[in-house]
């Protein structure tokens, strides 16, 4: 099989792969070894197969050589960081906003509700309220008025 890709193309397939390994990477190292080790080194062994073919898509700038293999430079290394860094922060506020308001709403849950739910296996729609009462306290506050009231003992 042949895949034929233009300059651009390939460049968005490195970041890809990239963000991949850092992710697989990442669950192989501090997850769970067993379950994801094999796939990061397999995504890893793909991204050192892409690399070489930089300067075929005139893209020997992107890449360096490091311990007699090509690597992604600083400069790409560093924009695609940036990128997973900016994905963890939206992922961060998201899922804190979706997991504070389905506790809210789960408090507040009314009899009908509960039967919706079971029937469509949705949530209803004013469970949206509940996020978005989140999502404006921390777009104005951050974390500032968020604390934890610990009712458990530590030992």
């Amino acid at each position: 099989m042949k895949i034929e890709l233009n300059q651009k193309e390939y460049r968005n397939l490195i970041r890809a792969v990239e963000v991949g390994n850092s992710v697989y990477g990442i669950l192989g190292d501090l997850v769970d070894g067993r379950r994801y080790k094999k796939t990061s080194l397999d995504v890893e062994n793909l991204q050192r197969k892409l690399l070489s073919f930089a300067p075929d898509f005139d893209c020997s700038g992107m890449v360096e050589k490091y311990e007699n293999r090509l690597i992604l430079n600083d400069e790409w290394f560093d924009k695609i960081s940036n990128d997973l860094e900016e994905y963890d922060e939206e992922t961060f506020w998201s899922e804190l906003e979706t997991t504070l308001g389905k506790r809210d709403f789960m408090r507040d849950i009314r009899p009908e509700e509960i039967e919706y739910i079971s029937k469509n296996n949705w949530l209803p729609e004013r469970i949206n309220d509940f996020y978005q009462k989140w999502q404006d306290e921390f777009v104005s506050n951050g974390l500032d008025r968020l604390d934890i009231i610990w009712r458990g003992d530590l030992h």
